[in-house]
């Protein structure tokens, strides 16, 4: 059988979308349009990870392919459950694109760029799925907590290249998280507080004690 390449895939998928949109723009699908659109994304995503099957240097064809399910996902459940994709839609939807980044870097060791954008859209997915539990400070002290995890990934998958730099975004971050994640609690007053009092009894115990001879 001849191997199928990405340029006929990608052609075929551009006239299925394309008929896709005439008949809709035409009337003739009416309600079925979207559960269409959701079975021709998925077409879509399952034929970009059938080009990185068939050639695995096609590795860059898991992230649309990913990408392609997450939509088709997306509008799936729009239509046959719209009451659970307000809740769970969102989050699988960014699940799925983290993935495809996570399979990236786990297949591809030397694309290990892909860790940022996983760890950020992983970040994203739990952020979505937690709307409903967590508020305000909660929400950035996750997130920001989540970004700083990513750079330390970074650093500690970096083998034998130096990746330092990520130490210092991944401080940061973490610094941020922590900061906010303090604040939801009611804490930060006191803690403010409590350190404003031991900066001040550092200052009187420097003015009091004598100072050394220079």
């Amino acid at each position: 059988m001849k191997r199928i390449e990405g340029t006929v895939v990608g052609g075929l998928l551009l006239i299925l979308f394309g008929a896709l949109l005439l008949l809709q723009n035409l009337g003739i699908l009416g309600s079925a349009s979207g559960l269409l659109w959701a079975i021709l994304f998925g077409l879509g995503g399952l034929g970009f990870l059938y080009m990185f099957f068939k050639r695995r240097a096609l590795w860059w064809a898991i992230i649309p392919g990913c990408a392609f399910l997450g939509i088709a996902w997306l509008l799936a459940l729009g239509v046959l459950a719209p009451g659970a994709a307000d809740t769970w839609g969102a989050p699988l939807f960014l699940g799925l694109i983290a993935l495809g980044f996570w399979l990236v870097y786990l297949i591809q060791r030397e694309q290990w760029w892909a860790v940022i954008p996983a760890g950020v859209l992983s970040t994203l997915t739990v952020v979505a799925a937690l709307a409903e539990v967590i508020r305000g400070e909660a929400v950035a002290g996750i997130l920001f907590l989540g970004l700083g995890a990513t750079f330390a990934l970074v650093y500690l998958l970096r083998g034998t290249e130096d990746r330092k730099w990520a130490l210092i975004p991944a401080g940061i971050l973490a610094l941020f998280g922590v900061i906010f994640v303090i604040a939801s609690t009611g804490l930060i007053a006191l803690i403010g507080g409590a350190v404003l009092i031991l900066a001040g009894l550092v200052v009187i115990v420097r003015g009091i004690l004598p100072r050394r001879a220079e």
